[in-house]
């Protein structure tokens, strides 16, 4: 009896203590972010406690780029123009490709390294180079899907018009979401591995830019440019079957104002949160204010959530859309990262300095 009493206790106190544990973790996963400037930057771990930072990686030409895989947290890692595979420690490394690249312009544009993406399940990493690379990480296979075409002119304009690179997997993980340049913003297209039909245009009026984005159900990509930039800003969403532009929001109106969309998120029920800033002068990227806002799938009947205005760096959603990771600063204050929940004021700080901190990436 008395040892059927001490099981008993200690089964309380596992499950206090389990109980405990869970509430202390404040994010669903772990966060990756780059730290550090042009050259030295590196990719850090901030914990699911969100206070417990780490980094990870300790390259001497610094990470330009970087992917995490979904299935276990390996890392993919531009570097040097090379692209490496590690463990989510930083260790283990395998090289997946590296290219020589010289200044030529030709050079840069056909060699250049960039963009990894990891499939869902983790055994397929896309990649740019000179296109679009499938490597398949389990038979160490690796496929030249697309071939950038040759430029229209050897100059930059002409080299930028024709390059491929590869943007993110939908959620089935199938297909593979990529940008094909001009010289000032893209075109998307959605690529099939291993199907021999050509990939699906999406069919903007024109260029877009600069944040692509597939939506939970993987039946329509959605596309904002909330800076200011060479291409007319706007909120998109496309049909990723067809291509066909379903919603447009419009950069102007009427009365002169231009307006300015980012980071969307589209929840199962179809409603879309977003940043928002209508203004009346075009000015820098640093100036915009943005307001946090929910509307429905077309974009209309937008209610603010948020009492302060945000000059956002960059910003990551959480999977369920309950909240968004922000770096970028509020009430003229230096750039910080934090957590904004929609229809709630308070925020939750992150890091206090997080003025390099760029490229947020859930973990596994």
């Amino acid at each position: 009896m008395k040892n059927s009493r001490v099981l008993m206790i200690l089964a309380i106190l596992y499950f206090l203590l389990a109980g405990c544990g869970r509430e202390d973790q404040i994010l669903p996963h772990a966060l990756y972010y780059l730290d550090g400037s042009q050259g030295k930057a590196q990719v850090w771990r901030l914990e699911r406690d969100g206070v417990t930072t780490r980094q990870i990686t300790f390259e001497e030409s610094g990470v330009e780029d970087f992917a995490v895989s979904p299935r276990n947290g390996a890392l993919a890692l531009v570097s040097g123009n090379s692209l490496s595979v590690v463990d989510s420690e930083g260790r283990n490394r395998r090289l997946i490709a590296e290219a020589p690249r010289d200044a030529s312009l030709k050079s840069y544009y056909r060699n250049t390294i960039a963009s990894p993406a990891f499939s869902a399940d983790g055994r397929t990493l896309a990649y740019g180079w000179n296109g679009v690379h499938l490597s398949d990480l389990a038979t160490n296979r690796d496929i030249h899907a697309l071939t950038n075409p040759e430029p229209e002119s050897d100059d930059a304009q002409g080299y930028a018009r024709g390059v491929y690179l590869p943007v993110a997997w939908s959620p089935e993980d199938s297909r593979l979401l990529i940008t094909m340049s001009y010289y000032e913003g893209y075109q998307l297209a959605v690529l099939q591995p291993g199907m021999e039909t050509a990939p699906v245009q999406l069919t903007p009026e024109t260029a877009v830019c600069c944040q692509f984005s597939w939506t939970p159900d993987g039946k329509s990509i959605l596309a904002a440019t909330p800076f200011f930039t060479g291409t007319v800003p706007g909120l998109w969403r496309y049909d990723a079957q067809t291509g066909e532009q379903t919603l447009a929001l419009p950069a102007r109106d009427s009365a002169g104002y231009t307006h300015f969309y980012g980071w969307p998120y589209q929840s199962a029920a179809g409603e879309l949160t977003f940043f928002y800033a209508s203004l009346k002068e075009y000015p820098t990227s640093d100036a915009i204010l943005f307001s946090l806002v929910r509307g429905n799938e077309k974009g209309a009947n937008i209610q603010n959530l948020h009492a302060e205005e945000f000059s956002i760096r960059t910003a990551l959603w959480s999977p369920d859309g309950a909240f968004v990771v922000i770096v970028g600063n509020w009430e003229g204050g230096e750039k910080k990262m934090g957590i904004v929940s929609p229809g709630k004021d308070e925020i939750k700080i992150l890091i206090d300095d997080a003025s390099l901190i760029d490229n947020l990436t859930w973990g596994p």
